[in-house]
């Protein structure tokens, strides 16, 4: 844009009136297209056909699935509670086989192959959603998304990982791949609520005035972008010989493999405590919305426009504010000579934070009667701890999944964190019916409680990573002070 442009464009979004507000708002957006272009370049370039595929894929997913209960019930006629039962399986079994899909790419196809030899199923879901429109077609499309879904999911991001090598790397150079890995992870998450956001938007307008066959049509155009998208890209990402990775596998001594399973011990520990974080997020969209419709003064709004501050801030925040916020705290720790954070210290951060949230909900809860309903901002504020909390459990795990495991293990793990999702719905599911017999206070308060309970289990399982992350900070130190007597000798 030439500078005679932007300085229109500013002297406009000077003046009052509606005009003015319109070129501030105009101003504002192309400030942020242009940091985000600004931020991307600094990528490999197949992390914009990673970052552009999963939107894609994602957008078709989501506004698919917000489609699915009234589908079942409207157009097909199914009994609304069998209905759900069916809609759950279907979410369970998503988060279930991302374990076959780690192990199908850990021993034989490698990442991406798997991701290309399951998307033709994947897309054949979206395809029966649309143009065979009886229960056997819903019921098949769903088995051939979960495969297609299920698969492909835990070998997306650890194929991104491995674009950020840091093999030989060392110095500035080392930690600028870290930063840059760091915030890969962190806007892939953003890419996934983009595209949430935007089909979970547009799509139940576009059944209300045309239909669900074309409602359906638009995710399989979606999905089919998609992984065109993901596979001309094919030539930016990492190169993967699983003959040369079980080679490398089968070397490995003794001892290594007793490291090795103590890491994935380790990490699986860390993992399963987040289920008693997931248990309390996972009822935002349950309790959360049936409490703020029953106790809380929504000044006009309906409780399901409350959760639209969740994918807006998670947008913004992985976007622009998550991994600069880290890297400004780690420059501020090492400037003290203290390690830079382990994941585990900032994972705990987000159970902390849904500690916040829940105990928020909680108070509200308690305030609540028949005659006075407490405001709104109450479970607008929980969102925002819940959502910030989010981001610090679900995008550090999946770059600690990617990062800490073994370079053969690396699909496996990261299925294994997004199965304990499937535990935490699981859980959450089980608990809800106390709801209906418990005050709202004292059940949102049982649900701190869990999440408590989750960050003991990470306080005490994550002391040996940040002894790791210490020992290696001290070491560098070391490092660095016998070059400086180096070079002050010789010099």
């Amino acid at each position: 844009m030439s500078v005679n442009i932007r300085s229109k464009l500013r002297e406009y979004a000077l003046r009052g009136g509606t005009r003015g507000v319109v070129m501030r708002w105009l101003v504002a957006i192309i400030a942020f297209l242009k940091s985000f272009v600004a931020q991307m370049k600094q990528h490999p370039t197949g992390f914009r056909y990673i970052f552009l595929g999963e939107l894609a894929e994602r957008s078709a997913y989501y506004g698919g699935s917000v489609l699915f209960m009234r589908y079942a019930t409207e157009a097909l006629k199914l009994e609304e509670g069998m209905s759900g039962i069916i809609i759950h399986l279907w979410k369970a079994f998503c988060y279930l086989l991302p374990i076959a899909g780690g192990w199908l790419a850990d021993r034989y196809l490698g990442r991406f192959k798997t991701i290309i030899y399951l998307a033709p199923v994947y897309v054949l879901g979206v395809f029966l959603l649309a143009y065979w429109q009886a229960p056997m077609g819903f019921y098949i499309a769903l088995v051939a998304l979960a495969v297609g879904s299920g698969i492909i999911k835990p070998n997306i991001s650890p194929l991104m990982g491995r674009m950020y090598n840091t093999e030989g790397l060392e110095g500035e150079e080392l930690e600028r791949m870290k930063v840059l890995r760091e915030d890969a992870f962190s806007k892939f998450y953003a890419s996934i609520n983009i595209g949430a956001f935007l089909s979970m938007g547009i799509l139940p307008g576009v059944r209300d005035a045309y239909g669900y066959q074309v409602a359906f049509a638009f995710p399989a155009a979606i999905m089919v972008i998609a992984f065109v998208l993901f596979f001309l890209g094919r030539k930016h990402y990492p190169a993967e010989d699983i003959t040369k990775e079980k080679a490398a596998k089968a070397e490995r001594t003794n001892e290594q493999r007793v490291a090795d399973r103590k890491v994935i011990l380790g990490m699986l520990g860390i993992f399963v405590s987040t289920i008693l974080f997931w248990v309390n997020y996972e009822q935002y969209s349950t309790t959360w919305i049936t409490f703020a419709e029953n106790n809380l003064n929504l000044y006009g709004l309906s409780a399901e426009q409350l959760q639209i501050i969740n994918p807006l801030l998670v947008i913004i925040l992985s976007l622009f504010f998550f991994s600069p916020f880290w890297v400004w705290v780690d420059k501020k720790r090492m400037a003290r000579g203290k390690s830079p954070l382990a994941f585990t210290q900032k994972m705990k951060v987000g159970f902390m934070l849904m500690v916040v949230s829940s105990l928020m909900l909680a108070v509200a809860g308690f305030m609540a009667t028949e005659s006075y309903h407490p405001s709104c901002v109450f479970e607008m504020l929980a969102i925002v701890f819940m959502t910030v909390g989010e981001i610090c459990v679900m995008a550090i795990g999946l770059e600690s999944a990617f990062k800490e495991a073994p370079a053969h293990l690396q699909s496996t793990l990261t299925a294994l964190f997004l199965v304990m999702i499937f535990f935490g719905n699981l859980l959450a599911g089980t608990l809800m019916p106390l709801y209906e017999v418990m005050a709202p206070g004292f059940y949102f308060l049982l649900m701190s409680g869990f999440t408590v309970v989750g960050l003991i289990i990470v306080v005490v399982l994550a002391r040996s990573f940040e002894r790791k992350k210490r020992k290696e900070f001290q070491d560098k130190l070391t490092e660095g002070t016998k070059e400086m007597v180096v070079v002050a000798t010789t010099g």
